[in-house]
This record gives C-alpha cells, sequence and structure tokens, in this order.
C-alpha cells in the first residue's frame, strides 16, 4: 500500500475491503437473498391483494418494488406514508418506490400492507386537491376576455 491509497472512495483500501467481505459474509450467512426474495413475493402480492384506492400495479423483483398509481399522485403518497411511519420514494408523477432492507420480515412487510388503503386514499384525496387547486390557477391565469368566453 502506498500513501494515499487508504483514502480514495473507489480505492479499495484494506478497511473498505473488510467491511465489504463482512457484509457479504452476512448477506449469506442469513440467507438474505432467500429473505428478500419470499418478503418480496409477500409483499407484492400483499399490494396487489389490498384493494388500495388509486393502486393499479406492482413491479420489480425481491424487495426492489414499484406501486404503480392510476394517476400522478405519487408525491402526495410519499407524504401520507412518511406521516405513517414508511420510508418510500416518488421515482415519478404515477410510480413509488419501495426500497426496505433484506433483513425486512414478513410481518413488517404485512404492516405495510395493512397501512396501504389508509396511505394510498390520504394520497389520493390529496392528488385531487392539489390538481383542482392547479387548475383553478390555471383559470385565474388566462386573460379576462379568455374566462368570459367559458362561463370563469
Amino acid at each position: 500500500m502506498r500513501p494515499g491509497d487508504h483514502g480514495s472512495t473507489f480505492g479499495g483500501g484494506p478497511v473498505v475491503c473488510a467491511a465489504a467481505l463482512a457484509v457479504l459474509d452476512t448477506i449469506k450467512r442469513d440467507d438474505l437473498i432467500a429473505n428478500a426474495v419470499r418478503v418480496g413475493g409477500a409483499l407484492a402480492g400483499g399490494i396487489r391483494g389490498a384493494g388500495a384506492p388509486g393502486v393499479v400495479g406492482v413491479r420489480g423483483r425481491g424487495l426492489w418494488l414499484a406501486i404503480e398509481l392510476d394517476s400522478p399522485f405519487a408525491a402526495a403518497f410519499e407524504t401520507a406514508a412518511r406521516q405513517a411511519g414508511f420510508l418510500v420514494n416518488a421515482v415519478s408523477a404515477d410510480a413509488v418506490r419501495l426500497a426496505p432492507p433484506l433483513v425486512l420480515s414478513v410481518a413488517e412487510a404485512d404492516e405495510f400492507v395493512a397501512a396501504l388503503p389508509g396511505i394510498a386514499g390520504q394520497a389520493v384525496i390529496a392528488g385531487q386537491a392539489a390538481a383542482a387547486g392547479q387548475a383553478a390557477v390555471a383559470g385565474e391565469a388566462r386573460p379576462a376576455t379568455e374566462r368570459s368566453k367559458v362561463g370563469a
């Protein structure tokens, strides 16, 4: 090892390599890949069967999943989920990413599935309110002569 080799982000120094090997040993020892497949399957199935408003599907593999929404209310979904104690990521206007840790249990996945209808319902309402507010602002932004033509 030369001076400076241990400080590079991508240098693969001994401490970083030891940490990486410890992570890989834990993944193998605790069979976390099989857990991701098992719990991810249960989570995806639970999402599909939850009957949550605005949720039209789920895609992905293992625990790396996305909830597909029927309209652009992903930001409101992310906020509602956070308020309910769940971290998700609105990756597009109509999709929310789930990326839980590999140690997620079926019981923890079930907690999310049980909360999903309430989270989605709250998000749909917030999304509709935001859309209505944007439409009202857009209507006010038109010139008065244009608004009078459409009865606004």
